[in-house]
């Protein structure tokens, strides 16, 4: 009881709840509201806060308390990341990397995907500030432009029997192929 009330913060009370047996824990719920009330008080808290807590629910809680925030582009890509993490968990990370085949210095990357399969394939580059789809016939080519940066490229097919397939890469300025099978 003493430390949580010398450190007086919403962790510290919930550790001593989950800590101690029920008659130990006098008013420590009450103390957790009014913890979590001040450390939420300033957009500079609440952001520090829904860090700490790394949940999709307090960055939601902060993106709806302060929708002009100065972290809310942080808020939604760690919300996008999470549900991002949670998605592939299961997806195999063996989709082949693109093949660079020139280079320039330019901040746009020109991205050609040839789908050798016999479905619509679909990819999706997942950025830090954006993200970008490309959709491809059966036995066509597909191009996009997407800003250079490093991107989590997960490529998938309208069979549900075919597994998505992913990988993490970064892609400098110039042209990249690749042709999935």
């Amino acid at each position: 009881y003493k430390q949580a009330e010398k450190e007086n913060s919403s962790k510290a009370w919930e550790s001593f709840c989950y800590s101690m047996p029920k008659k130990y824990r006098r008013d420590a719920k009450e103390r957790i509201e009014e913890a979590k009330y001040r450390e939420w008080g300033t957009d500079e808290n609440a952001w520090n806060t829904a860090k700490s807590e790394d949940r999709i629910a307090m960055y939601e809680k902060y993106i709806n308390d302060y929708p002009n925030g100065r972290y809310v582009r942080l808020a939604k890509k760690a919300i996008r990341d999470m549900r991002l993490r949670e998605e592939l968990k299961d997806v195999p990370q063996d989709l082949p990397e693109m093949i660079q085949i020139s280079s320039n210095n330019s901040n746009i990357a020109n991205l050609k995907v040839t789908n050798d399969t016999k479905y619509t394939l679909t990819v999706v580059y997942y950025g830090d500030y954006r993200n970008y789809e490309l959709k491809i016939d059966a036995g066509q080519t597909g191009a996009i432009d997407i800003r250079i940066g490093k991107y989590t490229v997960i490529a998938s097919v309208t069979d549900p029997n075919v597994r998505s397939h992913y990988n993490v890469q970064t892609f400098t300025g110039g042209e990249y192929y690749a042709a999935y099978h």
